[in-house]
Parts: C-alpha cells; sequence; structure tokens
C-alpha cells in the first residue's frame, strides 16, 4: 500500500472534525451530549494516526511504524487534555475529570489503532 493513500483520508477527515468541531462549540454540543465528545477525540485520534502513518512510512518495519503512530496519537491525546485543563475548557467538578481525561485519551488512542487497523485491511485487500 502506499501511504499517499493514507495523506487524503486524513485531510478529509482534518476537515470534518473541524467543521464537527465548529457546530459543537456553536451549539454547546459538548455540555449537553457525551456522544459528541467522544466522537471527536475518536476521529481526531483517526486524523492523526492516518497522518503520523504517512509521515512515518519510511520506516523499515511495519511494526516500528505503527508503535510510533501509536506514540504520536498518545501524545497529542495527553497534549489536548493538559491543553483543555490549563485553559479551562473544564466542567467538570470533583473527580470527575480524571475519568473524562481517562476517557478522552482512551477514545483517541482507538482512534489511532482503528487507523493503523484501516492500513492493514486496505494492504491485505490490495495483495
Amino acid at each position: 500500500m502506499t501511504f499517499r493513500n493514507t495523506l487524503i483520508p486524513a485531510l478529509y477527515l482534518a476537515m470534518i472534525v473541524g467543521l464537527f468541531h465548529i457546530e459543537a462549540l456553536r451549539y454547546h454540543l459538548y455540555w449537553h451530549s457525551l456522544f459528541t465528545h467522544i466522537a471527536i477525540h475518536f476521529l481526531a485520534g483517526l486524523t492523526i494516526g492516518l497522518t503520523a502513518l504517512y509521515v512515518f512510512s519510511h520506516l523499515s518495519t511495519a511494526t516500528a511504524r505503527d508503535t510510533v503512530a501509536f506514540i504520536v496519537v498518545l501524545a497529542f491525546a495527553l497534549a489536548w487534555e493538559v491543553f483543555e485543563y490549563q485553559n479551562g475548557l473544564i466542567y467538570a467538578s470533583g473527580g470527575v475529570y480524571v475519568l473524562d481525561t481517562i476517557r478522552g485519551v482512551a477514545v483517541g488512542l482507538v482512534g489511532g489503532a482503528a487507523a493503523i487497523l484501516y492500513v492493514h485491511v486496505r494492504k491485505n485487500i490490495r495483495s
């Protein structure tokens, strides 16, 4: 599989995530629907995963490439949670923030794993 095939879906997903995010802010969906928050984290993880797979496609083994892509998704997910916290974008009280953080990072990682799975499935279909 040529990894140019991961860049186009990643770009489309980035546009979808951006539009979804704008509409979610406009209609306050993050504060009214848990699904919105989860969906954005998943789609962002998928987008970052596909982009990382494209950027690191030069690595010699699939295991190395997949591991690096997964670590990149984890780094972005953690950085986003720190960004939310530092900018007061957290509306949870007490210990709920910890659960929200864990859920956000986990769902982002599931999105990253879906990107890796997508690449492997497409590779097997083409061969």
